[in-house]
């Protein structure tokens, strides 16, 4: 009850002196989970500003921003088309990895199962299909544990998941007299007795040291700010399969709010002579709209999504699949094997019995053509993503 007096009292009053208003208002409302769970949310102010328009809060007497200065160093952070992620601001400098490790990641190699079971999207089946992928990938988990290059890491879209998906690998590997060891993630929030098999998000870096080969996560708890390093810096990881379409949580209000701040960021300019009252105007009356397409969004298949939407979609993936890769990025030693990155989770690709689908590989690709051979942007794209395109392109077959 302290929390939720908490929640609706709060009033953010000092952020909001440099903040700038949220697009729809103060929203506040509520909606249900798919646990019966009644969620309450707020958004008060544009989030993204806090970082972005830093410069901003002095001004000179021309007008130009005087600080405080701010330097944005995620390289991931930048991917034209995604509205979670993109910053929307020009790049005047790129940090560039040394040529030896970025040719040390270009060597990645890059697998596809082909299994037919789909993960994603198969509703009530999905725990069905998660245990049946277990089951088959669990030979090339132990062939990549007898390459012994690095632990494994298997991503799934939820801890939950992560718990199905330990019970039947571990069963099935010692079934295959498998020595591999198998751990899950877990909230920093659980409370549990039972401390085996088990790793708190909070200490992820630990898993370098702890006495298991697999530890399986869910993509969200994992993509960003967990370096697995062994005692040179060098990623702890030689391996990671990905048991799922990493997709954010569906229906979650908070990456809803950011979408709608991305969408309006790229798509609503101030037109010439159009007052700050009318612009303000037309940006609230577009922001209620697109609030409204967007809260509704689920009730549509990725296929249907106008070609904005559809690249929204992609680049996002994209972004989730790079910060997952991240983690086995921390190179340091290059005399080492390159890391294997497979792709189990049969929605990866359409459905082989539809003419239509969405086929989030072949998408993926195009996406990634596009932006390394951009003519205003494949610098940029280069530096960035060339390691990570150049064996994308050499694993997946993308129709290129």
């Amino acid at each position: 009850q302290n929390e939720i007096f908490g929640f609706l009292q709060t009033r953010f009053q000092d952020q909001q002196k440099y903040l700038p208003s949220a697009l729809c208002g103060n929203l506040f409302g509520m909606k249900k989970n798919e646990q019966g769970d009644i969620i309450l949310f707020r958004q008060f102010a544009f989030g993204r500003s806090l970082m972005k328009d830093l410069p901003y809060l002095r001004l000179d007497e021309n007008g130009e921003a005087i600080g405080p200065h701010v330097i944005m160093l995620s390289g991931s952070s930048w991917a034209e088309g995604s509205y979670e992620y993109h910053i929307n601001r020009p790049v005047n400098y790129i940090l560039e990895a040394d040529s030896d490790k970025r040719d040390f990641l270009s060597k990645t190699k890059f697998y596809e199962s082909g299994f037919s079971e789909r993960v994603s999207g198969s509703g009530e089946m999905r725990i069905e299909m998660l245990k049946k992928i277990s089951e088959k990938s669990a030979g090339d988990i132990i062939e990549e544990y007898n390459r012994n290059v690095g632990k494994i890491l298997i991503i799934v879209n939820s801890y939950e998941q992560a718990s199905i998906v330990q019970e039947t690998l571990a069963n099935t590997l010692h079934k295959k007299q498998c020595s591999a060891r198998v751990y899950r993630m877990i909230s920093d929030a659980t409370t549990t007795d039972d401390s085996e098999g088990v790793i708190r998000r909070g200490e992820a870096n630990r898993f370098a040291s702890m006495p298991a080969e697999i530890l399986i996560a869910p993509a969200m708890a994992i993509e960003r700010g967990h370096n697995i390093v062994d005692e040179k810096g060098h990623s702890a990881l030689g391996a990671v399969f990905f048991f799922v379409r990493p997709m954010s949580v569906p229906d979650d209000v908070q990456e809803k709010g950011s979408k709608l701040n991305g969408y309006m960021e790229a798509h609503c300019k101030r037109n010439p002579g159009e007052s700050i009252w009318e612009y303000n105007m037309r940006m609230r009356q577009e922001a209620s709209k697109r609030w409204s397409i967007v809260t509704r969004s689920g009730n549509y298949g990725l296929d249907n999504l106008s070609d904005d939407d559809k690249k929204d979609i992609v680049s996002t993936l994209f972004i989730l699949i790079l910060q997952i890769f991240g983690r086995l990025a921390r190179v340091t030693d290059t005399s080492k094997p390159a890391p294997h990155v497979y792709f189990v989770d049969g929605a990866f690709r359409k459905a082989p019995d539809t003419e239509r689908g969405f086929d989030c590989l072949t998408e993926l690709g195009t996406y990634l053509d596009n932006m390394i051979q951009s003519e205003t942007s494949s610098e940029i794209a280069n530096t960035l993503y060339k390691p990570f395109y150049d064996a994308f392109k050499k694993g997946v077959n993308y129709g290129r």
